[in-house]
Order: structure tokens, then C-alpha cells, then sequence
């Protein structure tokens, strides 16, 4: 019960660190990304899931139309800490940085060692706050860089790193077809990415073979 405190304790310090990525150098990115981690990972990441679905400050729900994605707004008012890992996974330039922070979204994501009234609650969660903020960057743009939504604070990483962050964001999506079925197929189909352009042909290829 006590380490279960200082792992919330934990969070919240790491939440103000990773809001203040932009001015922060690489190795404090790094340190910050690895240790939250290690700490989602020593316990399934239930207390992360339980401090994402307490402490509010989620993202707004972006519009279902891509051409209206930079009318979303309202993302300098998110403050949650899955925000902050969205948010730099789909603008961290560095590797290393990345895959810490994806193994904390795919531990999150693990349906297996869930309680059913957790699973439904954070993954609806996730499906209606998170997840089209990490499938905008994998997907053609139809728009100039500056109005997608992911930019409100950070800059979207160039040629080679933005492709290396594509191509591992499409594999946490393909694994959430593989997980999260049903949620999967109707997110695809509701928000018209099949279809969408050969960046969205992971995401296709695994909804037709579930």
C-alpha cells in the first residue's frame, strides 16, 4: 500500500516534468520516460490506469472529420499524464525516448490482467479521448503541418523521425486491433480511415483480418 503511494506520488512529479518537455534536455526526457516505465510495468500499470481515470485533465474529444482537426483546440488545457505520453510520443524526436513511452501506452492498453469495470472504464476512456490523437500522425496530410492537432505545443518531428515514430505508433495501433477488437473496427469505420492513404494500410490490413 505504500509504494502504491509513492508510485502516485511518483506520477503527479513526472506528469509536471513531461508538460515542461519542450524546455527540457535530452537526457531528463529520457530519465523521466524510463522511469515511468519501469514504474507503469511493476504492477501491470493499474495504478496508472487508476491515476489517469482519477486525476481528470483529459484531451477534447477531436472532431470525427480530418478536416476540421485543427478546429479541435482545447488541448493546452489537458494536463493528464497519458496526455503528456500521447503528446511526446507523437512529437519525440528521440528513440529511446519513444519506446519507453510506448511500452507505457502498450502496458496500459494489456486487457489481460484487467478487472472487467476497469477495462470497459479506461478504454473508453482511451478510445474517446487518446487514441485519434496517436492515429492523426500516421495518417496523409490533407493539411498544412500547422493545423494538426498534435502541434498546439510541439512541433511535429521531421522526415526521418516523424517516418520512425509513424512506423511504431502503426504497430501499438496494430496491436490494439489485435486486442481491442471490436473498439478497434468501430473507430476505423466511425472515423473513415479505411481507405485514407498507404500510411493508414496497417490499421486496414489488421481491422479486415480480425
Amino acid at each position: 500500500l505504500e509504494f502504491r503511494r509513492v508510485l502516485f506520488r511518483s506520477f503527479q512529479a513526472i506528469t509536471l516534468v513531461l508538460e515542461d518537455a519542450d524546455n527540457m534536455p535530452l537526457s531528463e526526457r529520457l530519465m523521466s520516460a524510463e522511469l515511468l516505465s519501469n514504474a507503469v510495468c511493476w504492477d501491470g500499470a493499474a495504478s496508472f490506469r487508476k491515476h489517469v481515470l482519477n486525476s481528470g485533465g483529459h484531451p477534447p474529444i477531436p472532431p470525427s472529420d480530418s478536416k476540421n482537426q485543427g478546429e479541435a483546440g482545447g488541448t493546452d488545457k489537458a494536463s493528464s499524464l497519458l496526455w503528456h505520453v500521447v503528446r511526446l510520443i507523437t512529437s519525440e524526436s528521440d528513440t529511446g525516448v519513444l519506446l519507453h513511452l510506448l511500452d507505457v501506452v502498450k502496458t496500459c492498453l494489456d486487457t489481460e490482467p484487467m478487472e472487467p469495470s476497469e477495462r470497459d472504464k479506461f478504454l473508453a476512456l482511451f478510445y474517446d479521448h487518446y487514441i485519434k490523437w496517436l492515429v492523426d500522425p500516421v495518417l496523409p496530410n490533407e493539411k498544412d503541418d500547422s493545423d494538426r492537432p498534435v502541434t498546439d505545443t510541439v512541433s511535429v518531428p521531421t522526415s526521418p523521425e516523424r517516418m520512425t515514430m509513424q512506423g511504431y505508433v502503426c504497430d501499438l495501433l496494430s496491436s490494439c486491433v489485435r486486442t481491442h477488437t471490436y473498439r478497434m473496427k468501430y473507430f476505423v469505420l466511425g472515423n473513415r480511415i479505411v481507405g485514407s492513404g498507404a500510411a493508414a494500410v496497417c490499421l486496414e490490413t489488421q481491422v479486415g483480418a480480425q
